[in-house]
């Protein structure tokens, strides 16, 4: 029995960490792989050049890493319209995280658009200069 309760605490103590370095490494490879030449930085401001590129509904599934759980249920479309908000080309936002789509590996930006947040991949945002 004490082997195996040591063989626990070796799981915990080396492979869990081991684990997180490895996911950690490949989110960040996915991230400055699909990142390219996007340029795209934390709290940058930017506006919305294409508003078919907004995914409305994205943070009713779990699509997303997101950055927090109070900006994943406020980025729902819904929230949106009860706050009469439709995003449109024009509106100029800060981006506070970005994420691969889970499917496309493609990068989506969470704009903060006055009080709304807007996931959006990058192909439909440029910089505010």
């Amino acid at each position: 029995m004490q082997n195996l309760t040591k063989m626990k605490n070796l799981t915990k103590a080396v492979v869990r960490p081991f684990l997180f370095f490895v996911i950690a490494f490949s989110v960040n490879s996915c991230f400055k792989e699909q990142s390219g030449n996007s340029d795209f930085s934390l709290n940058e401001k930017v506006i919305i050049i294409d508003t078919g590129k907004i995914y409305p509904s994205i943070s009713h599934q779990d699509c997303l890493t997101w950055n927090s759980l109070t900006v994943k249920e406020e980025a729902k479309d819904y929230k949106w319209r009860n706050r009469n908000y439709t995003p449109k080309n024009g509106d100029e936002g800060i981006i506070i995280h970005l994420t691969p789509h889970c499917d496309t590996k493609k990068l989506v930006a969470i704009l903060k658009v006055d009080e709304n947040y807007v996931p959006i991949a990058i192909s439909g945002i440029k910089k505010v200069y």
